[in-house]
């Protein structure tokens, strides 16, 4: 997939998990309601006992039910802990698992601090979430660009290439609300057929999503690195706090701090200089400030 796609399936719809092996990009995001307390049990069993070996995450829809009682949403989010620690959970750093959250409007921000502090007493060190609309997106959500399947195949393929063509706004993400398991392997046919005509059509284009998707992968390596190494050098730190009578301690931290230093200084300019045009692609920042300095760099 020229783009990260998630194939949303709702586990109560469908009362199975799917088979189809995705390919690269391509991430099952199973759905939890607000009552999913025993729906995750189940999902849990099914996963650490079926051969799973396609990424996933889960996916919530964030309404005023679900804010109707602290009690309900706590207990939503303790339910859902258990399945992060699958191996093949979706976390593109150290310690912070994805979740896919759908929003009719209400403002996702209540879930999402809840949920960070209680995946912090779990241990992790945050959440990264993909917030889409099901209805008319607001413009904080136009990034993640979500699609029905129970429509044409047909007509499925000519929207998903009109909006990785034409979308006024830069795209991050796709999101496919599949309907029926067994349509699935060929909605993943078509869209891989479509990823090949834009190919031919635009390879440019097409080269630069391949580069963007290098970059993320690339940068995730280095969040994972630099999070093991951070973890190192607190454990290292701590054991040095209990021994400050022995300085080889305190000269191992100052190598590792030093070392880390380093790693970061020593990355190429053009690595750091292509992530400017990145921004600029994403809409982030402005083209004319890639050649003067005196105008606003980046949008609001």
């Amino acid at each position: 997939m020229l783009l990260p796609t998630y194939f949303i399936i709702d586990l109560l719809q469908s009362g199975k998990l799917p088979t189809t092996h995705l390919p690269q990009n391509g991430y099952y995001a199973y759905k939890i309601d607000r009552d999913g307390s025993s729906l995750t049990e189940h999902l849990n069993t099914e996963l650490f006992s079926a051969n799973n070996n396609n990424p996933f995450c889960l996916s919530i829809d964030v309404n005023d039910k679900l804010y109707a009682s602290e009690h309900v949403l706590e207990t939503l989010i303790e339910s859902i802990i258990p399945l992060t620690f699958h191996y093949m959970y979706i976390k593109r750093a150290t310690d912070t698992p994805c979740i896919v959250l759908e929003t009719d409007g209400t403002d996702p921000e209540r879930f999402i601090q809840s949920a960070r502090k209680i995946f912090s007493s779990h241990g992790y060190n945050d959440i990264e979430s993909i917030i889409y609309s099901s209805n008319k997106a607001p413009q904080a959500y136009r990034e993640n660009i979500s699609f029905r399947t129970d429509a044409d195949i047909t007509q499925l393929s000519v929207k998903y290439i009109d909006i990785l063509k034409n979308s006024a706004h830069p795209v991050s993400s796709l999101l496919f609300q599949v309907a029926d398991l067994d349509s699935l392997p060929a909605i993943i046919h078509a869209l891989q057929e479509a990823d090949n005509k834009l190919k031919k059509e635009l390879p440019q284009f097409c080269n630069l999503l391949e580069e963007k998707n290098a970059i993320r992968a690339e940068n995730q390596q280095l969040l994972l690195q630099k999070g093991i190494l951070e973890e190192q050098l607190q454990s290292l730190n701590s054991y040095y706090l209990s021994n400050q009578s022995d300085n080889i301690y305190k000269r191992q931290v100052s190598q590792l701090l030093d070392f880390y230093k380093y790693e970061y200084e020593i990355l190429p300019l053009w690595y750091k200089q292509f992530g400017h045009i990145v921004k600029v692609l994403m809409g982030k920042r402005t083209f004319k400030s890639l050649f003067k300095d005196n105008v606003k760099k980046y949008k609001k």
